[in-house]
């Protein structure tokens, strides 16, 4: 297989917008550059100005400008996670972790709600949980309800300061069924 996928550079897309503006076709563009053109054509359709404006001496700015395209790539890069975004999500999801609801059933409950933050997807609460943010001191794992379970080694472990749930939220096991 070919070399691995690498982000355009500012130096790109400048010679992109010369390359616009001299208006050669994006096959030839995309030849030059050594990319797809469907790289190319990405780029354009992502970071090309349709709306523009025009200044108080008429001059019209729209079209598609280099510096803005990398700072719009850098932000949608460095974008951060919704649960850190949301302080107060986080800790509604959070204290319905440490209830022991599921992720499933927090997301269909935010959805139902409306919290005044927004809403997370479940995908998103387990990003959470089993992601980078371990080092926030919320240590939590969904429960299962009733489903098999990992051994209590398996789930992660939080670093620092924090207190893992998950020993005081598994069920007793019954002793007698229920009919």
């Amino acid at each position: 297989m070919g070399r691995g996928y690498a982000h355009l550079d500012l130096a790109e897309r400048r010679r992109i917008a010369t390359l616009l503006e001299a208006r050669v076709p994006v096959s030839a563009m995309a030849a030059e550059l050594g990319r797809h053109r469907s790289t190319i054509h990405r780029e354009i359709a992502r970071n090309f100005s349709h709306t523009g404006f025009r200044d108080r001496w008429g001059q019209d700015y729209r079209g598609y400008y280099a510096v803005a395209g990398q700072a719009m790539a850098q932000r949608r890069r460095t974008s951060q996670a919704k649960l850190l975004r949301y302080p107060g999500l986080r800790a509604h999801i959070v204290a319905r972790l440490r209830d022991g609801w599921s992720p499933q059933q927090i997301a269909g409950r935010l959805k139902h709600d409306m919290h005044p933050e927004g809403y997370a997807s479940h995908e998103t609460i387990y990003q959470h949980v089993y992601g980078s943010v371990w080092s926030c001191g919320e240590a939590v794992h969904p429960t299962n309800h009733g489903a098999a379970s990992a051994p209590a080694a398996v789930w992660p472990q939080a670093t620092g300061n924090a207190d893992p749930i998950g020993a005081q939220h598994h069920r007793a096991p019954r002793t007698h069924r229920v009919p």
